[in-house]
């Protein structure tokens, strides 16, 4: 296959190639950044299975065959460095989009877990390798997340939950620092589980302007558990974790803290 200029001038960085029927590649390189970012987008009508393909992308989101749980996903996305995995819709025109994305340092970072192909057959993994039973897909996964969906529609309407997890944010180091705190409290309050925090951290390091995020949540044993994922090179999380007994990886770490949360947060 042969990549080609999007554009007629010669000096157009982007190049683009048909790599089956129906289907294009777009190719951006550049030595700025020692990530890689991938995003697959696949579209349809905007029809009467909007609202099921909308509910798609958070099963798809959820678990995997090989992952069957949000935390082992979390902790694959852990074993590329701190990776961000996003599935979710999107609308163009009169079409509907399915979009899967997945950014992960490729470049700087020691052994094979981050590397471009192990990266490629994750986001791979989570399109097209679903946890299933029997012919379909697992039913208490699509009613766990059609649950979670039915909850964000609502949000829309009062936005409760996103004031709250808005008020639940704190910024810090003049906005490169996002911080959230999640209490047994919350959850319960929230009716969901705490493997529904597994993503928050995310979440936080994904606001606009942030380098660092770190959710703080309470130990079931007593105590904090802090995790932390870092974007780019500047902020080494493994090693701001080891100083405090914890460790991990440039991109994600964490540590168990024995104190309140209060001091935790201090």
């Amino acid at each position: 296959m042969t990549l080609v200029p999007t554009r007629a001038q010669p000096d157009s960085r982007i190049r683009s190639g048909v790599i089956a029927p129906g289907v294009r590649l777009h190719l951006l390189p550049t030595d700025r950044f020692t990530t890689t970012i991938c995003r697959v987008v696949l579209h349809r009508d905007l029809g009467a299975e909007a609202t099921a393909t909308s509910l798609l992308a958070h099963v798809l989101e959820s678990a995997t065959a090989k992952h069957p749980s949000r935390e082992a996903l979390a902790h694959r996305l852990a074993d590329l460095y701190g990776a961000g995995l996003d599935v979710g819709v999107e609308k163009m025109g009169d079409r509907q989009l399915l979009v899967g994305s997945l950014d992960w340092p490729t470049r700087g970072v020691p052994g094979k877990g981050a590397s471009l192909t192990q990266g490629l057959a994750f986001l791979r993994e989570v399109l097209t390798e679903p946890a299933r039973k029997g012919d379909g897909l697992d039913p208490e996964i699509v009613a766990t997340e059609a649950r979670n969906l039915e909850r964000a529609l609502a949000a829309l309407k009062d936005d409760k939950a996103r004031y709250a997890l808005r008020r639940c944010l704190e910024l810090a180091c003049e906005g490169k620092v996002a911080m959230l705190t999640v209490t047994g409290e919350m959850v319960a309050a929230s009716g969901g589980s705490w493997d529904d925090s597994e993503g928050l951290v995310y979440w936080a390091r994904g606001v606009e302007g942030v380098q660092v995020g770190v959710v703080l949540t309470t130990a079931r044993g007593g105590g904090i558990r802090a995790s932390m994922r870092t974007r780019g090179e500047r902020v080494d999380a493994g090693a701001v974790c080891l100083t405090l007994g914890g460790g991990g990886h440039p991109g994600a770490a964490g540590v168990h803290l024995d104190t309140d949360l209060a001091t935790a947060k201090a």
